[in-house]
């Protein structure tokens, strides 16, 4: 057991244990000025050290050796240990949030949960130039540097000099931090970041979020490095809504395990086993429902559009799975039409995002750039109707935006829905008393549904009268 030093640290409030990790050459109470009161009147024990070498942690001074953040880990868990918190919820920002996910990783038994910011579980030679940008004190806003200057005095510059060659022995010797631990993260985690952020390209936060099973992601679009400082407000709520979220079916469940040994009462012994549990959902097929409010007079616009169209042009349904009705052509999104106009937005925005959750789930990295190409058309069905079971060949997102429906499509039953049908091809291979193997969505005017495009699917037939209409596109992704 390595000899721990004795860390200074501030603390407040009474409840949950909350431990706030600051970054590179930071204080628990200069970083987290704005969460340790806050979090403590809202019924938490907040913590926040000052990590070995850094502020009133002093001696001993700082050194940086290849393991220095394990080293960082080891000291907040002796420092949790001593005040009693067996497990904890964490915080950590910077090389705070490296040290947090490493704890996390390391021993999941001790971490709750887990909220990380501005870390990066991997160097890039990008990060190290840019570190040798700034390796001068000189070269520090004045604003920054003054801060630090007040902490560490004449030490600043020597203590930053060998923080930046500490960072590039790590890059040297391969630039892994903890990119191989995150597979080990078994606990609710909330990966934030800053869209604007200079010192952590969003690379960063993508590779963590893919790399935490279950993990969730938010971007503040005009953060920078400081997204609890610049933004607090918002920060402290979307965190403290995480904490105090009462149940979180995605991530680690942990509790005390009770076994029987033994044949009668005299000879039955009992076990106590710390178990947890993980859920890991693979290949999954994820739809996206987005419901468009107040569509009305577009709606009625792409009506007008689609039928001058069938009007004035030939039906495309030649070569598809429609039976009956009519499909433009698939230049819908090129016209100059005030409906087009106004719906083309919300599509193209709905296949940024959801194409950004699916390469999450399908891709092992995130690519340095993607683009999409979209294309589009109208379907119109009347009474008997129908287009029978197809896929998308050529796009990786296909979707469709309902304009108008009859009111049998949207009442209970089959009549005119849409069925998505079970990928899986063994599924069915013994099936269970009411296993699912469609699920079936109404034509609801307004909603919208993004699916991968090679997801089989189908729509069933209505009777009476009106129109089921709707907009399909495609989006093909390219990827760098």
């Amino acid at each position: 057991m390595p000899d721990r030093p004795a860390l200074h640290f501030e603390r407040a409030g009474q409840g949950v244990p909350l431990l706030l990790i600051p970054g590179a050459l930071g204080t628990g109470a200069g970083d987290f000025a704005a969460q340790i009161e806050w979090f403590a009147a809202r019924r938490f024990d907040v913590i926040a050290p000052d990590p070995r070498g850094y502020g009133k942690s002093r001696p001993p001074p700082r050194e940086f050796p290849p393991d220095f953040y394990h080293r960082d880990a080891g000291d907040m868990f002796a420092l949790m240990t001593a005040l009693g918190h067996d497990r904890f919820a964490a915080i950590g920002w910077s090389d705070g949030a490296n040290i947090a996910t490493i704890m996390a990783a390391t021993c999941p038994e001790r971490v709750s949960r887990l909220v990380v910011f501005g870390g990066q579980s991997f160097l890039t030679a990008e990060e190290i130039a840019a570190l040798n940008d700034i390796r001068k004190i000189s070269a520090w806003s004045p604003r920054a540097a003054q801060a630090m200057r007040a902490v560490y005095g004449d030490e600043l510059d020597d203590l930053w000099d060998r923080y930046v060659a500490g960072q590039e022995a790590l890059f040297n010797a391969g630039g892994d931090l903890y990119a191989g631990l995150l597979a080990q993260v078994t606990c609710p985690t909330l990966v934030l970041h800053g869209a604007r952020d200079p010192l952590v390209p969003g690379l960063h936060p993508q590779a963590i979020h893919r790399g935490i099973a279950g993990s969730h992601l938010h971007i503040f679009p005009d953060g920078k490095h400081n997204i609890h400082q610049r933004f607090a407000e918002d920060f402290n709520a979307m965190v403290l809504a995480f904490l105090t979220k009462p149940d979180l079916s995605d991530g680690c469940k942990t509790r005390i395990l009770a076994l029987s040994s033994g044949t009668n009462d005299k000879t039955r012994k009992r076990q106590r086993l710390l178990v947890t549990d993980r859920l890991i959902s693979i290949f999954p097929t994820t739809i996206l429902n987005r419901h468009l409010d107040g569509m009305e007079e577009v709606n009625q616009q792409l009506s007008a559009l689609v039928a001058q169209i069938a009007a004035s042009e030939p039906n495309n349904t030649t070569g598809t799975t429609t039976e009956g009705g009519f499909q433009t052509k698939e230049d819908l999104f090129q016209r100059d039409n005030p409906g087009i106009n106004a719906l083309k937005p919300h599509i193209l925005q709905a296949v940024q995002e959801y194409a950004s959750h699916v390469m999450r789930q399908e891709l092992q990295r995130p690519p340095a750039k993607v683009d999409f190409i979209l294309w589009g058309w109208a379907v119109s069905y009347k009474a008997g109707h129908t287009q029978g079971l197809h896929v998308h060949p050529g796009a990786n997102v296909s979707g469709v935006y309902y304009v108008s429906a009859p009111p049998s499509a949207l009442a209970p039953g089959d009549t005119g829905k849409i069925s998505f049908y079970d990928p899986r091809p063994r599924a069915t291979m013994i099936q269970l008393p009411y296993q699912v193997n469609r699920h079936r969505v109404a034509p609801v005017p307004g909603d919208m549904y993004l699916f991968p495009s090679w997801l089989e699917h189908s729509v069933s037939a209505f009777q009476g009268e009106g129109e089921r209409l709707c907009i399909a596109f495609n989006a093909k992704l390219i990827l760098e």
